[in-house]
């Protein structure tokens, strides 16, 4: 049978919308400077869903602005750039928000739950669709 016809999604934030997305975050809080750099790293890289929840903390790497996606689409790594302002929110993350999300023992997940857990995918399209919303 022949395939479907796959299509890109309808709806593209503009650049201003996505501005507005990523301002909504609680930056008061470590879950709200945590969902900001989330956000940013979606933005910046283009990184999918699962990929970003499989990040460790070593997958940065600042200097030469890019993560390292394990085991990502088709079970192959690959390299992919991110942009300055979504490395300054991932640095601010680990240096302010993670550490207070950290619970017993730390496995290394760059992105954290309240409980110190690595993110669910279906929670972090959860978490994305409430703030886009």
């Amino acid at each position: 049978m022949p395939r479907r016809e796959r299509n890109l999604p309808p709806a593209v934030l503009s650049h201003e919308e996505a501005e507005r997305v990523m301002m909504q975050p609680d930056l008061e809080t470590p879950v709200g400077i945590r969902d900001r750099a989330v956000l940013e790293t979606f933005y910046s890289s283009g990184v999918r869903r699962q990929e970003l929840t499989r990040l460790k903390v070593g997958d940065l790497d600042a200097e030469r602005k890019t993560v390292f996606v394990r085991q990502g689409k088709g079970k192959k790594d690959r390299l992919l750039p991110i942009g300055e302002r979504a490395i300054v929110w991932i640095e601010k993350y680990l240096e302010e928000a993670r550490p207070r999300l950290v619970q017993g023992t730390d496995e290394g997940w760059l992105f954290l739950t309240t409980l110190g857990e690595q993110l669910g995918v279906d929670w972090l399209t959860h978490r994305v669709r409430e703030y886009v919303k």
